[in-house]
């Protein structure tokens, strides 16, 4: 930072804002990062100054007679080949999420095919090479420049941005307004508001995730389906190109190249959360999430939790807590909702997590130390989603006690539901003040949940974790019982216990009705709780607060409904699959 950019340095140096040491034919950085080195051809700059800044060429493809294919240039540059060729060589897990040959995944009630005319601006950054496209106004014009000249190539762009249409920035515009609010609730700095924006701007990958994301949220299908093949695409190319940026730095004593590869995996990771998101949102029965990008996801923040702890205890021994940056850190907690998502669903246990190493600014009960202010406050919030997070793989994955002894016998079991007990209680009261409702009192005018007023996000979304950390131990605590329940009716000591909390669950997202991860954890929190419900104003209830989040916020719920309604003996005959 703020050394002059040098005048002749190559087009590969300049498109990862490193300074270039000019030496030819290749430079110092390239020759230690095993990079294509490209120098600059100024007269193709020159010639080609008002030209749009991606490189067209006319290609057949199938099912179309022509299609428009930009190949442009971005940070780091792409030079692999089409992917017709051989498979790329990044890690066989990652690869396998992304590059299945049934991706992407239907996107409901429309079903694309490839012959399908989609309008992607032509403008692309980040993206990966040979992506077709059938032309649009843009891309006509585009046409008429490059056949001006046929003859001449010009030097790609360094580091273009993604110059955006009119719908790209609506669709960005939606997501900032609407949608970022679901990503930052337990986030003081709210980088999935802020930053993550901004850096779309100059990221195409992570471009294409928010408009794939805000256009199915908005019920645009096609244009989502078009981002999300776009930005799959992008995700494969970036991944293949850390890998190999890894290997070359393995023995790279210095650090330069250190802090972008953290920024660029940051931004992967935040990309594949917010795919994420767009899967679930397309998941409309109750084997339709294929959890690819959970998968993926988990992959590559299970290798960075491993090196954050390997660095970590190198800087001071001894300590088992990560160093991190602000947006890894803000797609952990991301990832972490979403696979408690999926884990209570299924009842299975979190996929990719290393629980062995704390994640950063986990305050007391669990940590040492802590941040202040309201990053004091959000980091609370995400201590109950650690200790959740806990007990579900307790309950689900037999998981190992941290003395290394098996949970599998009753008394280890039992020890360790007292320690998980402890830390739930532990949480409950040495949290700060503010996490407590402004408000609450009894449900008026027939209402069956109480009401609550919180003061933020992350006190909402806390509050419904703790509810659902405490369903679980009560439902998994180790004891003898009997698999089939009672028939002579009424309810057990313990399934009252679990009413009052799925009752208080209720209750705070009645009141807080813009809170869309509150009521997410409602969803998966019904399938352990849902089918105690006898009350038909209970029930009712419920089918409302699930509908509400449907109609308002697209988020699937029609199937769990079906599935509710089932297991009431209400609809025997649906079919919620």
């Amino acid at each position: 930072m703020g050394k002059q950019r040098s005048r002749d340095g190559c087009l590969t140096c300049r498109s990862r804002h490193v300074k270039c040491d000019e030496i030819r034919p290749v430079c110092g950085n390239c020759r230690k990062s095993n990079r294509d080195c490209r120098l600059v051809e100024r007269r193709a700059e020159i010639r080609f100054h008002n030209a749009p800044s991606t490189r067209a060429s006319w290609s057949k493809t199938p099912g179309s007679n022509r299609a428009l294919s930009t190949s442009s240039t971005s940070s780091p540059p792409f030079t692999n080949p089409p992917y017709t060729s051989p498979p790329i060589s990044i890690p066989q897990l990652v690869l396998a999420d992304f590059a299945s040959p049934d991706y992407p995944p239907s996107l409901g009630p429309v079903d694309p095919t490839p012959t399908s005319p989609v309008s992607v601006s032509p403008h692309t950054t980040r993206s990966p090479p040979e992506i077709p496209n059938i032309p649009t106004q843009h891309s006509s014009q585009h046409s008429q420049h490059t056949t001006s000249t046929p003859a001449i190539t010009p030097t790609p762009p360094i580091t273009p941005n993604p110059t955006l249409t009119r719908a790209d920035a609506s669709l960005l515009h939606h997501y900032t307004t609407h949608l970022a609010r679901w990503l930052d609730c337990t986030d003081a700095t709210r980088h999935f508001t802020l930053q993550i924006p901004a850096l779309a701007t100059t990221h195409r990958v992570l471009l294409d995730a928010i408009l794939s994301f805000a256009a199915r949220h908005r019920g645009e299908v096609e244009a989502a389906d078009a981002a999300h093949e776009r930005c799959i695409k992008g995700v494969i190319v970036l991944l293949d190109e850390q890998t190999k940026g890894d290997n070359t730095n393995d023995n790279n004593t210095e650090g330069g190249d250190e802090g972008e590869n953290e920024e660029e995996t940051a931004i992967l990771l935040c990309a594949i959360v917010i795919l994420r998101v767009f899967e679930q949102l397309t998941a409309h029965g109750q084997h339709a999430d294929r959890e690819r990008h959970l998968a993926g996801c988990g992959a590559l923040l299970q290798q960075h939790q491993q090196q954050q702890q390997q660095r970590c205890q190198a800087a001071s021994p001894g300590s088992n807590r990560t160093a991190g940056g602000g947006l890894r850190e803000a797609a952990f907690w991301v990832y972490m909702r979403q696979c408690l998502y999926n884990a209570c669903i299924h009842q299975q246990a979190l996929p990719s997590v290393d629980f062995s190493v704390l994640p950063v600014n986990i305050p007391p009960p669990l940590g040492i130390g802590g941040p202040g202010g309201l990053e004091c406050e959000t980091a609370w919030a995400n201590s109950m989603t650690w200790i959740c997070a806990r007990v579900v793989q307790f309950c689900f994955g037999g998981e190992e006690h941290p003395t290394g002894a098996s949970t599998h016998t009753i008394q280890s079991r039992m020890g360790r539901w007292v320690e998980l007990e402890e830390a739930v209680k532990g949480w409950r009261r040495l949290k700060p003040g503010g996490f407590e409702p402004v408000w609450q009192a009894e449900g008026v005018d027939g209402d069956p949940w109480p009401e609550y007023c919180f003061a933020a996000d992350w006190h909402v979304v806390a509050f419904g974790f703790y509810q659902l950390a405490r369903i679980l131990l009560v439902l998994y605590k180790p004891s003898p019982r009997f698999v089939v329940r009672r028939v002579g009716g009424g309810l057990r000591k313990e399934d009252a216990q679990i009413l009052q909390h799925a009752r208080a669950l209720c209750g705070s997202c009645k009141s807080e009705p813009g809170n869309v991860p509150a009521r997410i954890t409602l969803c998966h929190s019904l399938f352990l709780w849902g089918g105690l419900l006898d009350d038909e104003r209970e029930r009712a209830g419920v089918v409302q607060l699930l509908e509400e989040l449907e109609r308002d916020h697209a988020w699937p719920t029609a199937w769990i409904i079906a599935l509710l309604r089932e297991e009431w003996g209400t609809c025997p005959d649906s079919d919620a699959s």
